[in-house]
């Protein structure tokens, strides 16, 4: 997680990557702690609002793939934790300039109300 903080956009958008291919890898009991999808979701929702749109876009795509996974990659305790997080930081991206990062955000949305 702590690569989704260096100042490389490129290096932003792979630890992105990584961090949902990680997740939909891990164990099932693995999220039960709902520390952990916390640590998860305050990293990923910091790229949300990103200043490069390609790693603002790539966060939201991460957040839509785990969330709309089928099975539920997240228990629902897990997402109960995040969904205080990670509403706001899609909220405050709706009103972006990019075209591709407000679809994302609606992409996201959609996938909550699921």
């Amino acid at each position: 997680l702590d690569s989704l903080q260096v100042a490389d956009w490129k290096a932003r958008v792979d630890a992105i990557d990584s961090v949902t291919k990680f997740v939909q890898s891990a164990p099932a009991g693995f999220w039960t702690a709902g520390s952990r999808a916390l640590q998860l979701t305050d990293s990923l929702s910091g790229r949300i609002a990103d200043s490069n749109v390609k790693v603002a876009v790539a966060a939201l795509h991460s957040l839509s793939a785990i969330l709309g996974a089928q099975p539920p990659l997240l228990p629902p305790p897990a997402i109960q934790t995040t969904v205080p997080v990670l509403v706001p930081a899609v909220l405050q991206s709706l009103a972006s300039s990019s075209p591709n990062v407000r679809q994302m955000c609606e992409d996201v949305l959609e996938v909550f109300v699921r």
